[in-house]
């Protein structure tokens, strides 16, 4: 099975450093996939994606009788009659992808923020600790 998901991700190499944990490129080798048992959710949508050609969608063979299922081969089916309702859910998904990277890179930044904040604070006090009230008196003037 590991042969036939290879998930990639954006990764500096010289500095290693992965540029962000939201992104991920998963690619599906289907001609290697050759699973008779579905026993996981991958191997369930890997073999959607590779026999989705050749399934009834309205008699579906019995593992892909979940509720994920039956709204996947909907809304294939649903795209593949109309192209206005697949632009329409492409705009949206598009609008929700985009939300929840904001959403996501604001709560780090606000993380990061507060790291910070904890880190001079420590400092500060150690300066106090030291007798050092004059430094910490110019940097409240500074702020």
């Amino acid at each position: 099975m590991d042969d036939v998901h290879l998930p990639f991700i954006l990764y500096n190499q010289k500095n290693q450093l992965v540029l962000s944990d939201d992104i991920a490129i998963h690619l599906l080798q289907l001609p290697k996939w050759q699973s008779q048992q579905i026993k996981t959710e991958k191997e369930r949508w890997i073999y959607l994606f590779k026999e989705g050609k050749n399934v009834d969608v309205d008699a579906p063979p019995e593992v892909l009788h979940t509720d994920e299922m039956r709204q996947a081969m909907e809304v294939l089916n649903r795209f593949s009659e109309n192209q206005d309702d697949y632009l329409l859910y492409q705009s949206r998904l598009d609008a929700i992808l985009k939300e929840n990277t904001y959403v996501n890179e604001i709560a780090r930044v606000k993380r990061e923020k507060e790291q910070v904040q904890a880190k001079l604070d420590n400092l500060l006090l150690q300066l106090k600790e030291r007798g050092m009230d004059d430094v910490v008196s110019e940097v409240f003037k500074a702020k």
